[in-house]
């Protein structure tokens, strides 16, 4: 026989074995969070707590009183003004006060701010009958402060005057302990009393294993209470009694005689225990800290002892929940919560379970067909899930295929060669598949039954798809990585990465219409959304995790059973109650405003500070178990607004988790400072607001502004005043010195026009034309003779102007022999008598164009000189047909041209001169033949 074969049996005497013979266990465990000094307690021994209206937890303890902000443990001590370390009960004065009773006779009174030993400490440790002698507070007036003897109660009570200290002994009067005492000293009162007053009835109660509570009713007492020796008590509302004893914290949920207690606690010493504003359950020990229990009152199902409680995948059958562990186990839990354990280890299939289509007696869960409830033998290396009686799924770790049987025969109409992690069955002839790599939607039609269409879903590609679920007519999927992706009217859609604790989702269940549990790695998360006009719409997010008293995070599948949600996580199964818990909103306050090394008092409706108390900081604190685990999400929000800009509401929110904030430099001005916090049930804090008043410097003020507004206007006027006289003495100055320049520039054009005529004479002196010579001398002569006249004035008519350029040309013809003809064309309009132009503005530009136009040239030359009149300015155009503008550069760029710059230089400083900027040179460069020049003045007329 080969080893398949031997291996085969093996599994089957295993299975066969482990069926026969179950183990069973009952027991259950709620889950609490226990502090300890790790957590920053300074014992573990502690009496009493109390919760403040402001939300503070506070604690008695052997070394201090603890004050718990649901941040951290804070402690008192002597520094702090308690008046002994240790100390046992409170009692509630108002609101924000309180006593709490030392062990050495002393009373510390907590004012809201800070603790305070009470005057006439002395005198109560005098009156004391001995040493290890306390009391306990029953009453407070205006007047005195009633107590009794803590360790040894009697119908004694006493009373000392808050005034003078007097302690009278008050005899034969009934002990009246006030709404305001300790649970703890409620009991050691009524408790006497009642049985006192009814003695045979508490005696035939206790020979029925009975009890007697503060209110004088009878419960009946477990076996473990009996034994207890119990140390505090109190009722609740809807009639929960809890009782605290050396066998740990008890719990009856109505004042049934018969019903048996939740034993909430075990093995710890509880010595009172409170039921908080947020409906939490909060308990203290004598030698183990403070325990904290959610307001789910979350169970754990307790497993046989040695099974594996790392859980995958849960299963409903009838009233029985199936639970997979990863190693194969399986485990079956009633509705009692009783365990049972049947080995099944070797198979693995699907973490859902999946009921059969044709027989609501038969499912598949983890590899193993069920029937009736109990495991059908399968030694096959594959499992199979049946759809109907001729067509059915088989699959293992890595492929799944799809048969059809008739006549004894089986014929494959689909194989997926990937690993199945999830099945989905709308109907016999519908399923969906999620895999490693998406989903496939399989179809069957009876009428072609040799053929099944496949459609894979794009948008799934590469998802790790875990678990599948129609809800509503939504077709869910969870993937790993990817969040949670839906399918609605045909269309795939993802949820919003910031809507879940965490994108890696394990498996999905719905309980209700409309609502969906996500099973993610960071904790569970109830979604609750509606459909309006075939769109999804969010309408809430609740976050289940360790804070709330799950046993993990790691949340693996989620099932329901007897109206209880159950939890499948890697630490074993827990389960709460289905319905809501309404979780009070959290609690927001402000701690402090300073200012530097001052604090200031926050009560009063606005604080007054200086100018120079500008670097604030404000500290706060937001009351709540329920804060974001991800760094990510903010837990308060705060804005700081101006009086103006209060008005409008225009401060946006900001966001942080920093319980201090800084505001350095502040601008004087009223400012309102507002905090809010928000937890993870979307639970809003009320607004908490803080006003203050920055003064301003005097410098700052409205009457420092207006005197100093007037002393500016003298000033100025002053300036201004000065300032034009020394602005008349300077443009006086600068219209001589301009006047200066312009003769200078005049004068700095003769030495050009004689240095060239020379070269001409010279010229016709070496080639012997004495006529030439003579003629061209004689007209030199009046050219030089009018230069130097011109020179000497600032303008010339422009009929003198003309004269000299005509001159100037004729003579440079003469030089040129004739290389280039010139035209002078006046405008009929022009008086040339009558308008006056500065002196020589024009022979610069007539020069250059002598000089440079006509190199290089095959043909005469031409200068057109063109006068005219427009408005009121004189343009003179000068037009040659040269060579052109970009040649004449590049032929002189070894070569300085002084003309044209000394015209620009006149007309700059004319128009400085004119206050305007009438004057101005414009060169064409880009003619398609030679050169043109225009001068633009303004009219001077004579």
């Amino acid at each position: 026989m080969n080893y398949a074969c031997w291996f085969n049996i093996y599994k089957v005497i295993i299975i066969l074995i482990t069926i026969s013979a179950p183990n069973y266990s009952q027991a259950q465990s709620y889950n609490f969070k226990n502090f300890t000094v790790e957590d920053g307690l300074p014992s573990t021994e502690f009496y009493d707590l109390y919760q403040d209206s402001r939300g503070y937890i506070w604690f008695t303890s052997d070394r201090g009183i603890v004050r718990y902000n649901s941040y951290e443990f804070e402690t008192f001590s002597l520094e702090n003004g308690l008046s002994n370390m240790v100390n046992f009960t409170f009692y509630k004065e108002s609101e924000n006060t309180f006593w709490i009773n030392g062990f050495d006779g002393s009373f510390t009174f907590w004012d809201g701010t800070n603790f305070q030993p009470f005057k006439f400490n002395n005198q109560l440790k005098k009156y004391r009958q001995n040493k290890n002698e306390w009391y306990e507070i029953i009453n407070i007036d205006s007047n005195n402060i009633y107590f009794i003897n803590g360790n040894s109660p009697k119908t004694q009570q006493f009373s000392i005057n808050r005034q003078s200290g007097k302690i009278t002994t008050l005899k034969k009067k009934k002990l009246e302990c006030s709404k305001n005492c300790s649970n703890k000293t409620k009991r050691l009162v009524n408790y006497k009393n009642a049985y006192e007053q009814d003695t045979e009835r508490v005696k035939a109660i206790l020979l029925e294993r009975g009890y007697i509570y503060s209110t004088g009713k009878p419960i009946r007492i477990s076996s473990e209470i009996e034994k207890s020796f119990i140390y505090n008590e109190f009722t609740a509302e809807n009639d929960r009694l809890f009782i605290m004893s050396d066998e740990g914290l008890f719990q009856y949920n109505s004042s049934d005689i018969y019903q048996d207690p939740s034993h909430l606690i075990k093995n710890a010493s509880i010595t009172s225990a409170l039921l908080t504003a947020s409906n939490e359950i909060w308990a203290t020990s004598l030698s183990k800290g403070v325990f904290k229990i959610s307001p789910l009152l979350v169970e754990n199902i307790t497993f046989p002892k040695k099974k594996n409680q790392n859980i995958e995948g849960l299963h409903n059958y009838k009233d029985l929940l199936y639970a997979k562990s990863i190693l194969g186990e399986v485990f079956i839990i009633d509705k009692e919560n009783k365990s049972t354990s049947i080995s099944l280890q070797g198979k693995r299939g699907f973490y859902r379970g999946h009921n059969d289509l044709m027989n609501p007696n038969v499912f598949y869960f983890g590899g193993v067909t069920y029937k009736n409830g109990n495991p059908i033998l399968n030694t096959d290396f594959n499992n199979y899930i049946s759809i109907n009686s001729t067509r059915y799924i088989e699959y293992n770790y890595s492929d799944l295929s799809y048969y059809l049987t008739e006549n004894d025969n089986k014929y494959l109409l689909f194989k997926l060669s990937k690993r199945a992690l999830c099945l989905l069955f709308e109907n016999e002839n519908n399923m969906h598949i999620g895999t490693y790599d998406g989903i496939y939607s399989l179809s069957y039609n009876p009428m072609d039954k040799n053929k099944i269409k496949v459609e894979k879903s794009d948008f799934s590609n590469g998802m790790r798809v875990t678990d599948l679920a129609i809800v509503d007519g939504v077709l869910w999927a969870s993937t790993i990585g990817d969040g949670l992706i839906y399918k609605i009217n045909g269309t795939w859609k993802k949820l919003h990465q910031n809507i879940l604790s965490s994108m890696s989702i394990n498996s999905i269940f719905s309980s209700e219409n409309n609502t969906l549990w996500v099973a993610t790695n960071k904790g569970l998360n109830k979604l609750k959304y509606s459909l309006t006009d075939s769109k999804l719409v969010i309408e809430s997010i609740s976050v289940y995790d360790t804070s709330k008293g799950l046993n993990s995070n790691y949340i693996k599948d989620v099932s329901t059973l007897n109206n209880k949600i159950y939890i499948a996580t890697d630490k074993g199964i827990c389960h709460f109650d289905i319905n809501d818990v309404n979780y009070p909103k959290p609690v927001m306050h402000i701690d402090g405003f300073q200012t530097g090394k001052e604090k200031h008092d926050g009560s009063s409706p606005i604080i007054k500070l200086n100018y120079n108390q500008n670097d604030i900081k404000i500290s706060y604190t937001g009351i709540s178990d329920y804060k974001p685990n991800n760094k990510s999400d903010n837990f308060y929000r705060y804005k700081l607004t101006q009086e103006d800009l209060y008005l409008d509401n225009k401060t946006e929110w900001k966001e942080t988790n920093n319980r201090v904030l800084e505001y350095l430099n502040l601008e004087a001005g009223r400012y309102s400072f507002s905090v809010q916090c928000i937890d993870t049930n979307n639970g809003y804090s009320d607004i908490k607001s803080l006003n203050f008043e920055i003064t301003p410097h005097f410098s700052q003020t409205t009457i420092f502004r207006l005197l100093l507004g007037i002393i500016l206007l003298i000033s100025l006027m002053s300036i201004w005043k000065l300032r034009s006289n020394i602005l008349k003495k300077q443009l006086s100055f600068d219209l001589r010195l301009k006047n200066a320049e312009l003769k200078t520039l005049r004068n700095q054009m003769n030495p050009h026009f004689v240095f060239n005529s020379i070269n001409t004479i010279q010229n016709y002196i070496f080639t012997n034309k004495k006529t030439e010579a003579n003629s061209y001398i004689h007209t030199l002569s009046k050219l030089i003779r009018k230069s130097l006249n011109f020179s000497a004035r600032d303008d010339i008519s422009l009929t003198e102007e003309i004269q000299f350029v005509t001159d100037y040309l004729s003579l440079e013809k003469m030089r040129f022999r004739d290389k280039f003809n010139f035209k002078i064309k006046i405008d009929n309009t022009i008086v040339t008598d009558r308008i006056k132009i500065p002196s020589l503005i024009s022979q610069p530009i007539i020069e250059n164009a002598v000089k440079h136009a006509f190199k290089n040239i095959d043909y005469v030359g031409m200068i057109i000189i063109n006068y005219e009149i427009h408005y009121n300015q004189i343009i003179i155009t000068i037009l040659d047909n040269g060579i052109g503008f970009k040649r004449r550069e590049n032929n002189t760029s070894k070569h300085k041209s002084f003309g044209i710059d000394i015209v620009k230089q006149r007309l700059e400083l004319l128009n400085e001169k004119n206050n305007n900027d009438m004057a101005k040179i414009i060169i064409a460069k880009k003619l398609p033949k030679g050169t043109s020049v225009i001068i633009k003045m303004p009219i001077k007329k004579s």
